[in-house]
């Protein structure tokens, strides 16, 4: 059981947002590719400002563009710099937060969306796992969504009390299983330090499905239906 909830917008939205940050000696270069949706029956000018807040509140850095919008989707990537940025690490993980706002001509905000990021590099040498550069010890368990009291209806306070108890056993690494994962995991994991090895859903695909390169690389969730 996951929840659902209903989005009122306007006639023009950010659907999600697919953030990527590239440390630098002393600064971190964010991509932001913005997927937006519009209902609009006319091609519309609207602006689009992008706003990196720092692990303390404070703006980071800001962009805005104008664009034009017609019906259907379409997609833009913005790019900003972060000065002297703080990066996330296992022992302090600290998080950004990206907030993408979209207004009318007449500066009436039509949607926003927010996600956070970290600022790290995550790379695999001589064996070893690297974070910033830095290696790592890796120590950890795997998980399941389920619960004697609750089973795969799993609320939010077990979600909670279990990543609690495995924070609190110095887990630094879980491989969540084979499904995709409730967002309050990743969440809870970003914001706690912990490194997970999520799966895409191809649980029980078969022999045909999964030897499809496109099936199960690009296609993964209609083809598993």
């Amino acid at each position: 059981m996951r929840d659902v909830w209903l989005t009122a917008t306007g006639p023009a939205w950010v659907r999600r947002q697919q953030i990527r940050t590239a440390p630098l000696a002393d600064a971190a270069l964010v991509s932001d590719h913005i997927y937006l949706e519009s209902a609009f029956a006319r091609r519309s000018a609207i602006t689009l400002q992008v706003t990196a807040f720092a692990p303390d509140g404070r703006a980071a850095a800001h962009e805005t563009r104008r664009i034009t919008l017609g019906a259907g989707a379409a997609d833009i990537v913005v790019s900003m710099k972060l000065a002297n940025p703080k990066r996330w690490s296992i022992d302090q993980p600290q998080l950004y937060r990206l907030a993408a706002q979209l207004t009318d001509a007449q500066g009436v905000r039509l949607d926003e969306a927010s996600d956070t990021f970290g600022v790290r590099s995550v790379e695999i040498r001589d064996r070893h796992l690297l974070i910033n550069g830095e290696r790592v010890r890796l120590t950890g368990m795997t998980r399941h969504e389920d619960s004697p009291w609750e089973g795969l209806a799993e609320t939010e306070g077990t979600i909670r009390h279990d990543y609690d108890d495995m924070k609190e056993l110095h887990t630094t690494l879980t491989r969540p299983v084979h499904y995709p994962q409730n967002p309050l995991v990743l969440d809870y994991a970003d914001r706690h330090g912990i490194l997970l090895i999520p799966e895409i859903p191809v649980w029980q695909f078969s022999e045909a499905q999964l030897a499809d390169r496109r099936c199960w690389r690009s296609r993964s969730v209609r083809c598993a239906r």
